[in-house]
């Protein structure tokens, strides 16, 4: 018995010492893009373009198939009845000739939009990086409002009991313990909010990195305070890099080029489109062999529409990457300004106003606790340093956000 036991025992702790070796590790921002640019399901999904794609170029490579005609009639011989033993058959194989080269044509727009589908979805890339890094943020603001509300309803745990003392030996009146049990609860429910939020928010970023199954238990690595120094580029040289770097303006130059080539296979189009067949056929019992050509002449019809088509998205097209240049330029300067000025208000929160919260907090306090102030005075010193640390927590996030943004808005590579 004592045996079986020992083993039991043995059982138990290899079964815990696993599963504390099967914590997984807190999920870094680092891997949580890893991650999501392997699993995110909507890139999945856009990457089937790249697919599709490709096999446009397949088709556009293709050579017109011949085409086969067959003959079979009963004909009267002349000035005889109607026989329905003379008979005449035929058939005809015809070849179309490629001499404007609409294939080449065709294989050029193929290749051309294959290379805008791929800049098109490293696009996709930039906008899901950006998606995650705003989630990721996100649930790290919302992880510090947590314990920060825990921090405060641990405070006003100590000082409701602190108070049914004093109340007990007439110190404070029974009011302030009712007082004190209400704000308690208040933030009570402030913590039962945020962890709803917290954990929200961790399912919402668990989604962007293409998890299929979620879970409560996960740690984030990084600190919402784990700041870097606003970039000091120029706007110009953020321009310039953006415009060299962002993959939504590169897919639409190659979008225009894409136009080009398609105005010149509709030029192409603009042509005699030649097909030479090979004949044979039998009448009365004799054979007939012979070639012949078949000619579609662009007399009416010379394609002069979709040639004009042409021309006006080639001009479309550059319209377009002029508005892009602008709009870029304008999302440029205001994600560096927000990224500047939130830095500005980061730095005076933390090295001020943070301070001086928790300074008038510890003071209130300390001559609450030595009966030299009043309830209503300690419970507005709280609220003060609360409103103060959120204020701040938001900031912070504010100012990852900018910073975010102004690295998406040049395609600024951190991954």
């Amino acid at each position: 018995m004592k045996i079986i036991n020992i083993f039991l025992y043995t059982i138990l702790v290899l079964n815990v010492s696993l599963l504390k070796g099967s914590t997984p590790d807190p999920l870094t921002l680092q891997d949580a893009l890893k991650e999501a640019l392997r699993a995110n399901l909507d890139l999945k999904v856009f990457y089937q373009n790249q697919l599709m794609a490709q096999s446009d170029i397949t088709t556009a490579g293709l050579r017109n198939n011949p085409q086969l005609n067959l003959i079979g009639d009963v004909l009267p011989a002349p000035g005889e009845r109607f026989n329905p033993f003379n008979k005449s058959f035929g058939a005809s194989l015809s070849f179309p000739l490629d001499i404007a080269n609409h294939r080449a044509r065709r294989i050029d727009i193929a290749n051309e939009e294959f290379s805008a589908v791929n800049f098109q979805f490293m696009d996709q890339v930039r906008q899901t990086v950006q998606k995650v890094k705003t989630a990721y943020y996100a649930a790290l603001a919302k992880r510090e409002k947590l314990e920060l509300a825990n921090i405060n309803l641990s405070s006003l745990d100590s000082l409701v009991k602190l108070n049914r003392i004093r109340a007990q030996q007439l110190a404070i009146p029974e009011i302030d313990v009712t007082r004190s049990e209400f704000v308690r609860e208040q933030f009570r429910s402030e913590v039962q909010s945020e962890e709803t939020d917290y954990l929200a928010s961790l399912i919402d970023l668990q989604v962007l990195m293409g998890r299929s199954s979620t879970t409560d238990s996960i740690a984030l690595a990084s600190d919402i305070e784990d700041l870097t120094p606003p970039d000091t580029i120029s706007i110009e040289n953020a321009l310039s890099y953006a415009i060299e770097h962002r993959p939504d303006f590169q897919a639409i130059i190659k979008q225009t080029d894409v136009e080009k080539a398609n105005q010149r296979l509709q030029q192409s189009l603009n042509s005699i489109e030649l097909s030479i067949s090979g004949d044979y056929s039998q009448q009365q019992s004799t054979n007939f062999m012979g070639i012949s050509m078949s000619l579609n002449l662009p007399v009416f019809n010379r394609n002069q529409g979709e040639i004009e088509k042409s021309i006006y998205r080639i001009e479309q097209n550059e319209l377009s990457i002029q508005s892009l240049k602008v709009s870029m330029r304008a999302e440029i300067q205001k994600a560096h300004k927000d990224m500047i000025n939130l830095w500005k208000m980061v730095e005076k929160q933390k090295e001020i106003l943070i301070p001086q919260a928790e300074q008038i907090l510890k003071t209130i306090e300390y001559s609450y606790r030595s009966g030299n102030t009043t309830m209503l005075d300690y419970l507005e010193a709280q609220r003060s340093f609360t409103e103060t640390r959120i204020n701040y927590i938001d900031t912070l996030y504010r100012y990852h956000l900018s910073q975010e943004a102004f690295e998406t808005a040049i395609s600024k590579e951190n991954f």
